[in-house]
């Protein structure tokens, strides 16, 4: 009568069109560390709790200010400092934002780059009369959908190329060659940031790099050696992560996948679970996509929040999550997520209100009860029967009884009925959550555990007994 241990870190099931699906665990982190008959356990993804609320909009981008040690919020058309309004701005769209020691920048979705310099919003603009001593300039700047530091300069992206502001005046272009472009592919420049010393202008089929020259009239030069081919969907489907930049986008006519550039010419971190969900999007759809980078306890985490869902990558493990808020399918609400070293926290927007939250250890949102899924594979135990299913799970934790209901499943697409345990009680440190008869199976069996509680959760070591019939 062996026991065997069931992975629950990529889990199996069957869509209907009869093809086999990674089951991704919903809102619970792997981790790598030792556990109780495991290499790894599970926790919950963390929750959110409020911080202040705002009036109307949503969460539309925002940057921590290391020089003002201020956290800047774009909500709605609101710019918001350290939780207060201080500037509305012409725009509603989402922004981009870096600073500098004078001022902070952030894009408009009508095409126009601002600053905000602690008392007024002002527009980036050509040199107007009386300015210099070299009298106006009549630069084209529309356009206007990204904007990057680098080297004291500001760079706002206005394609087809991106424009360099001035030594003396960081709010206008250099007065003798400020505007450059990507040359190397035909596509559209879409994104810029800056990735050690270089400008990086992303396309949408390739990424080129551009580095100083130290002459006045050519202040930027393509490094060819370092092109890549392959780009981004959109202006905000890029960040930094894990020491690159992390991109939803593709070579030249491939489907769109999640790529870490420029290591190796681009690293592939989605699985082909995750671009068969991108590949249910089109282009277009895609373009609203938006990724950003995270750290919390330890683990390096990419969020991807697509149109109708989000997804996140767990770094240290190699794994796919997907978020959900509620009880149900609802779209993860949490957005710009940005660490606010002044508080000691992670702060996040919101995709449907105005609200401001920060992370927390447990697992409720706004106060709310989440669920948590996790699924084993599917395991081939011939004709048995299946007793004494259970795991590790540290309780006594809860503020009330955590109840896990499990189904089990024969083909990945039908589940049983479930059956409900709990599995942490408060101050009960000797819960073990254990099904003493699950029944017979023919071929195969899988399991799928759901758990609704507003608590912190950890999850290990999950095993079963079989008795071949």
């Amino acid at each position: 009568m062996p026991v065997i241990s069931l992975p629950l870190i990529k889990g199996k099931e069957v869509d209907k069109s009869a093809d086999y699906r990674d089951f991704l665990p919903v809102n619970m982190l792997p981790i790598s560390d030792g556990a109780p008959n495991a290499d790894g356990y599970f926790t919950n993804h963390p929750g959110i709790e409020q911080i202040y609320a705002g009036t109307t909009g949503t969460s539309n981008g925002g940057t921590f200010n290391v020089v003002e040690n201020a956290m800047y919020r774009m909500i709605g058309n609101k710019l918001i400092k350290n939780g207060a309004q201080v500037a509305v701005t012409e725009s509603i769209g989402r922004s981009e934002f870096a600073h500098s020691s004078l001022t902070t920048a952030f894009t408009g979705s009508n095409g126009k780059g601002y600053y905000w310099d602690g008392v007024t919003v002002t527009e980036f603009k050509n040199w107007q009369p009386g300015e210099s001593a070299q009298g106006p300039t009549n630069y084209d700047l529309s356009g206007v959908i990204d904007v990057t530091r680098n080297k004291s300069r500001y760079i706002w992206l206005a394609p087809p190329g991106f424009i360099v502001t001035d030594l003396q005046n960081e709010q206008r272009p250099d007065f003798v060659a400020p505007i450059y472009s990507a040359e190397s592919d035909v596509d559209d420049n879409v994104a810029i940031t800056t990735w050690r010393d270089y400008v990086v202008v992303i396309g949408r089929n390739s990424t080129e790099f551009f580095r100083l020259t130290g002459d006045a009239g050519q202040i930027y030069a393509s490094q060819p050696s370092l092109t890549t081919p392959f780009g981004c969907i959109a202006t905000h489907a890029k960040c930094h992560f894990l020491g690159g930049i992390a991109v939803l986008g593709s070579p030249r006519n491939m489907p769109p996948t999640i790529t870490l550039i420029p290591e190796n010419g681009g690293q592939k971190l989605s699985s082909p679970e995750i671009d068969k969900i991108l590949q249910t999007y089109n282009d277009n759809t895609l373009q609203n996509t938006v990724l950003e980078a995270a750290k919390w306890k330890g683990s390096d985490i990419l969020y991807v929040h697509l149109p109708l869902e989000t997804i996140c990558y767990i770094a240290q493990t190699q794994t796919w999550v997907r978020l959900k808020s509620g009880l149900g399918n609802a779209r993860w609400s949490g957005i710009d997520m940005i660490y606010n070293a002044q508080a000691g926290y992670v702060e996040c927007g919101d995709k449907a209100s105005a609200r401001v939250g920060k992370l927390i250890s447990e697992g409720a949102q706004y106060g709310v009860e989440q669920e948590f899924y996790l699924q084993t594979p599917l395991v081939k135990v011939g004709k048995s029967c299946v007793y004494d299913l259970s795991i590790d799970s540290v309780s006594g934790f809860a503020n009330k009884a955590v109840q896990m209901s499990v189904s089990a499943t024969e083909n990945g697409y039908t589940y049983s009925a479930e059956y409900t345990t709990e599995i942490s009680t408060p101050l009960d440190y000797t819960t073990l959550p254990i099904m003493r008869r699950i029944g017979g199976t023919r071929d195969k069996i899988g399991f799928r555990l759901r758990m609704v509680t507003a608590d912190e959760i950890n999850i290990s070591g999950f095993n079963v007994r079989i008795e071949n019939g």
